[in-house]
């Protein structure tokens, strides 16, 4: 089983453009309390619409990334986080 697998089953998450590598947990301090962060990959390819003015797919210009913070269920009694 991938690490992926692994901590999308141990975390319930069921969307398949997040991806994990092998070392994601970190443990950090967030708001005072020793916190789970897993970081992750979310990738996906967007698909375009001829009513917005896109000619093909894959004509969409993305010119930035943006890392999300993600509250999860607790695992361990420890507040857990999801880092994309």
């Amino acid at each position: 089983m991938s690490y992926t697998n692994l901590i999308k089953n141990t975390l319930d998450i069921l969307d398949l453009n997040i991806t994990f590598n092998e070392n994601s947990l970190k443990k950090e301090r967030i708001k005072g309390r020793i916190c789970h962060v897993f970081s992750g990959t979310l990738d996906y390819f967007a698909h375009s619409y001829h009513h917005c003015g896109a000619k093909e797919n894959g004509s969409i210009i993305l010119w930035s990334f943006t890392t999300c913070l993600i509250l999860l269920n607790d695992v361990s009694e420890v507040q857990t986080y999801s880092c994309l």
